[in-house]
């Protein structure tokens, strides 16, 4: 009997053995499937190494510092947080299970533990940690780079484009409410949790590689390109810091004025934002938040790239999704954080790079050895 234990445990570690080899080909393919998405967040670390050399800067963004540092402690937990949510509310809403916390604890563990998740979820993870960290690096750097010299411009842009009046000025009758704004800054807030949802949930997402690698690639060129590479060249610090930077008469004075009001009867934390950041960029951008730039707006470029997923996965997402870039695209304005024509700018360059975005990633998967890795990926679960 014990050596029929030894010999059955034995089969057993080779079983497993085999497993973790076969997983391994699997994970290398997908590493593999996933170079489009690397190769991007390579050309981002040139650019840091870049920027930092510009401003006489230090950067270490070699993968041992990268995978043991703060971003790394942070990501991923939120990530797991990110999953246990998205179940949470998958067994409350479309399943309703006669025993909630049992299904749940079986179907997050199932989560987990699926192959195919793990294919997939390993390198995006990996990139979007590195991405993270790119982008904090040049975001805090961009004022170190050029000054804000282009907010005169934008100002002055907006009134030529909006009949000669400032566009909040032609908002105000129609959101000039304390309930409105209220209702407006907590959509503004909420934009952060509804990207990292839709980021996660794609980044264990054993379904259509083609359009999660489409959204991956457009997102991380987005950033880069808007968030990043035009941020530095049309450095603005947006409407509420307009009268902080002396640039003569504010013209954003009676709506900085408007929100305080509307603060103190309903709640707009947009202003303890703001003036968190400036505090931080006074002090060097050394704070819990830092980094100001209104050029794009990134929050519309990636609500539009948000509505532009939601219409390829069903008409309800894409209807939602569009109301909630529109909402976005006011909000940016209503709270003082961006110009019209950083808004407009940032919905451009979301179109553009996801047209750009979807052609490359066809293209890319295309390629006979990565039609094959494709098929290869998705078999022996």
């Amino acid at each position: 009997m014990q050596n029929q234990a030894v010999l059955l445990q034995g089969i057993q570690n080779s079983a497993l053995v085999e497993k973790a080899q076969r997983f391994g080909v699997r994970l290398g393919v997908s590493f593999q499937l996933h170079g489009l998405l690397f190769a991007l967040v390579g050309l981002y670390v040139a650019l840091v190494y870049y920027v930092q050399y510009l401003i006489g800067g230090e950067v270490s963004l070699d993968p041992i510092s990268v995978l043991q540092g703060k971003i790394t402690t942070l990501i991923l937990p939120l990530m797991l947080i990110g999953i246990f949510f998205i179940r949470l509310f998958n067994m409350i809403v479309w399943v309703r299970p006669e025993h909630p916390l049992s299904y749940l604890a079986s179907d997050v563990g199932g989560f987990f533990l699926k192959p195919s998740r793990l294919l997939v979820a390993i390198p995006t993870t990996i990139a979007v940690i590195y991405f993270v960290q790119c982008y904090s690096s040049i975001k805090n750097a961009i004022p170190f780079v050029q000054a804000f010299s282009w907010d005169v411009t934008f100002m002055e842009l907006d009134r030529a484009l909006h009949f000669g009046m400032d566009p909040w000025r032609i908002l105000q009758p129609v959101l000039g409410f304390w309930w409105v704004t209220t209702f407006i800054n907590f959509c503004y807030n909420v934009w952060f949790l509804v990207l990292w949802f839709v980021l996660v949930s794609l980044a264990f997402s054993d379904r259509n590689f083609e359009l999660r690698l489409q959204y991956f690639v457009s997102f991380t060129l987005t950033w880069m390109l808007g968030g990043s590479v035009l941020a530095m060249v049309f450095s603005s610090a947006g409407p509420a810091y307009y009268g902080m930077l002396g640039l003569g008469p504010d013209p954003y004075a009676d709506l900085m004025s408007y929100l305080r009001s509307a603060h103190e009867l309903g709640n707009v934390p947009a202003l303890t934002t703001q003036a968190l950041l400036w505090d931080s960029w006074q002090n060097g951008n050394k704070g819990i938040v830092s980094g100001i730039s209104a050029m794009p707006s990134m929050h519309n470029a990636t609500t539009v790239l948000l509505a532009l997923l939601g219409w390829r996965v069903s008409r309800f997402w894409g209807i939602t999704g569009t109301i909630f870039a529109a909402i976005i695209l006011v909000g940016s304005v209503h709270l003082g954080w961006h110009y019209a024509v950083d808004g407009y700018l940032g919905i451009a360059i979301a179109l553009m790079v996801w047209w750009f975005s979807g052609h490359l990633v066809r293209w890319y998967l295309s390629l006979s050895l990565m039609r094959e890795r494709l098929q290869g990926i998705g078999s022996g679960d």
